[in-house]
């Protein structure tokens, strides 16, 4: 398990240096102590932000990123199509329906509840793989 916080000898490791520099640090502002906690603590992320660790993006982050690339696109080709992970899902939900809905118009030998079916596991796996 990762900690989310760090003690004094953790950031001494970190920073290679002697706990009395992480001490003076700390007394300086430059690192600030997680208060409510037994002992000195440091939050893990600002400690790795000051020696310049950079951690993956969040969720949120990631969003945040995917919709400006899709605006810097769409700036530089206006007349393309570039479709977000959600009008995929749509798409690819629809055109699941409609494709139920012509075997079963054209009687290819399925019956209505068979299409039902499929129509639920696939908009199921869709679900799954684009995380709704």
């Amino acid at each position: 398990m990762n900690p989310v916080v760090y003690t004094i000898k953790d950031v001494a490791e970190l920073l290679q240096c002697s706990e009395s520099s992480v001490n003076n640090l700390r007394e300086r502002g430059i690192l600030r102590e997680v208060k409510g906690l037994p002992g000195v603590r440091f939050n893990k992320k600002e400690v790795e932000a000051l020696v310049g660790i950079v951690d993956e993006y969040s969720p949120l982050q990631y969003r945040k990123l995917e919709k400006e690339l899709m605006r810097m696109e769409k700036k530089e080709n206006p007349g393309s199509k570039i479709y977000s992970v959600k009008e995929r899902y749509n798409y690819l939900k629809d055109m699941s329906t409609h494709i139920c809905d012509y075997l079963e118009k054209e009687n290819f030998g399925v019956s209505k509840k068979e299409l039902d079916i499929f129509i639920q596991l696939l908009h199921k796996e869709l679900e799954f793989k684009f995380h709704f």
